[in-house]
């Protein structure tokens, strides 16, 4: 069986920086970041560009899934709305698979902290403003919800994969 370990959460609230730390931590994964389907400069994402880029997600991990030799596939995305992840799991090609969905948030004051010393800085000039806003949309998810306050990523991607490893 497969892994699909599916990251989510604001912008800052350590998603990459997990990411980079869980791909040496699960065998034979790859990581597909979200910005890599689409990183326009300046950004802007209308309707036109949104379904582009949920058809090359859905295309890209459907082949990373298909691919025998991998079997963790990670993959770290803001997530616009609940309906949009159900769209693109929907259209996965999820035999065989089994899916684990985090959420990562972290406290109002350690996000705004993690912003204000992000490296990247368009995310740094274009999400201080909504950034708080997207991190309470996570308060409510379904999903696994992991407090990344006062944690190194190192940490979080220690508890992920020992989640992931464990269903194994």
């Amino acid at each position: 069986m497969k892994n699909l370990v599916l990251i989510f959460g604001a912008p800052g609230v350590g998603k990459t920086a997990t990411c980079e730390e869980l791909k040496n931590l699960l065998p034979k994964n790859i990581l597909l970041e979200g910005d890599w389907l689409w990183s326009p400069t300046p950004f802007f994402m209308a309707e036109t560009e949104r379904e582009m880029f949920y058809k090359n997600l859905v295309y890209v991990l459907d082949n990373f899934l298909s691919h025998p030799e991998l079997e963790n596939i990670i993959h770290s995305w803001v997530v616009p709305e609940k309906e949009v992840l159900q769209k693109i799991l929907l259209q996965l090609s999820l035999e065989n698979v089994n899916l684990h969905i985090f959420a990562l948030t972290c406290s109002e004051q350690e996000h705004m902290k993690r912003i204000e010393n992000d490296v990247n800085p368009r995310r740094r000039a274009t999400h201080v403003g909504g950034s708080i806003k997207r991190l309470e949309q996570y308060n409510d998810v379904n999903h696994k919800k992991i407090d990344t306050t006062g944690l190194t990523a190192k940490e979080v991607a220690g508890v992920i994969s020992k989640e992931v490893m464990a269903c194994c």
